[in-house]
């Protein structure tokens, strides 16, 4: 009884170690995102930004807020392509913002080289349906329609009328199907290709991995792309209009935090 005690008291106080930590970690971020806002409003945007993104370094704070705030100080240090960047990370946690959207379709009418878009219609269609909603709810989705078809399925092998549960079970099976073709549809490109900005403020892009390489066209910064092969400090990309090359690494930076 006495060592059932002893365990107990030693729990209780590791666990209450653990919470306090956890309380004066959580207070020290919030005081350096507190800083950051007033360096920002006293239009000291360097100083902000360093802050904001020691916050997103250390895993203090990976919200949409963060990365929305540190495109904003890009933005007004006049570097579109890390502005981009980092609205697009912002998107990606939070696609119906409306202000995130907004800043995003600024930024992109200011970069200088325009890249048209020679993809089909419906896949430019379907990125434009599936922008509003990030994986991570469609996988929600997914399975809830699953879940939700299996117990009606279950219900139905007890019940006496299933003519209604009939009508049921196929819509969620049919809103199951329409989940996971939008599910594989918004992940498919993402198995096989990273989404990334161009940073630098002319990148050339080259036919091949080394500096030797002919120059095939060259990029400015905000312009997006996907990083589909890599081989050494090189990245092989590809444009929404068809074009691909090799670029060097320090040019480009991938959306995804890594």
């Amino acid at each position: 009884m006495i060592r059932m005690r002893v365990y107990t008291g030693s729990f209780i106080a590791v666990l209450c170690i653990i919470v306090n930590s956890y309380c004066a970690y959580a207070q020290s971020a919030a005081e350096v995102f507190k800083e950051a806002n007033s360096l920002y409003n006293e239009e000291k945007y360097e100083a902000a930004r360093r802050q904001y993104e020691q916050c997103a370094e250390d895993g203090k704070i990976t919200s949409a807020e963060i990365f929305y705030n540190i495109g904003n100080c890009y933005f007004r240090e006049k570097d579109l392509g890390r502005a981009l960047l980092n609205y697009k990370r912002a998107f990606n946690l939070h696609p119906r913002d409306k202000a995130i959207r907004a800043n995003i379709s600024f930024v992109r009418s200011l970069v200088q080289y325009k890249v048209n878009d020679n993809r089909n219609w419906y896949m430019r269609t379907a990125e434009r349906f599936l922008s509003y909603v990030t994986i991570n709810e469609l996988e929600v989705g997914v399975l809830l329609f699953l879940f939700f078809f299996l117990m009606i399925s279950l219900r139905r092998l007890f019940a006496h009328k299933k003519k209604g549960l009939q009508r049921l079970s196929f819509w969620c099976m049919f809103f199951f199907i329409a989940s996971l073709g939008a599910l594989c549809t918004k992940a498919y490109p993402l198995l096989f290709a990273q989404e990334a900005v161009i940073i630098a403020d002319e990148a050339p892009v080259r036919s091949g991995p080394l500096s030797a390489d002919a120059v095939a066209f060259r990029l400015s910064p905000g312009i997006e792309v996907l990083i589909t092969a890599g081989k050494d400090s090189w990245h092989k990309i590809e444009l929404v209009s068809g074009e691909e090359g090799w670029i060097e690494a320090e040019n480009i930076e991938c959306v995804t935090v890594t």
